[in-house]
């Protein structure tokens, strides 16, 4: 089992996972999930080249999730995954708790991001809440037009 972090937007982290994840390698495994949390983001678990979960890789997940909701972070959720690995989680229900999306795009919409800043009403403030909101919006990879007419 191998797990990677593929890519990092300012909501979430998108982990790969490669190989079987199973008894014999899931301590290891929550292991190198465990710092991640610490970063109190979403997590998207890209699951492409998973070729197995057992039920203690299916416990894992569900751990991960609850850890995820104790920080008052969304589900831990999946995409691209696998038909065997797919099934796994619908045949236990688990699809219920932890979405699936098809697509990373998809499951990054799925956290449903929303902001709320406050800002004195004063001029000066224009230009950091114009930065501010083009930085939320860089991981959309908009546009540069639209991105004109935004600012």
């Amino acid at each position: 089992m191998k797990i990677k972090v593929k890519s990092e937007i300012p909501s979430a982290l998108i982990l790969s996972l490669h190989g079987e994840l199973t008894l014999n390698n899931r301590e290891r495994a929550q292991q190198e999930i465990e710092p991640l949390l610490l970063e109190n983001k979403n997590i998207v678990i890209d699951g492409a080249d998973l070729i197995y979960v057992d039920s203690s890789g299916l416990g894992m997940f569900l751990e991960i999730n609850n850890k995820l909701k104790q920080k008052g972070l969304y589900s831990l959720v999946f995409t691209n995954l696998t038909p065997v690995v797919r099934k796994s989680l619908e045949v236990t229900h688990l699809v219920q708790i932890m979405p699936v999306y098809n697509s990373e795009e998809e499951a990054i919409a799925g956290f449903g991001q929303s902001w709320r800043w406050r800002v004195p009403s004063n001029f000066v403030y224009i230009k950091s809440v114009s930065n501010k909101i083009l930085e939320s919006l860089s991981f959309l990879n908009l546009d540069k037009y639209f991105l004109t007419e935004i600012r």
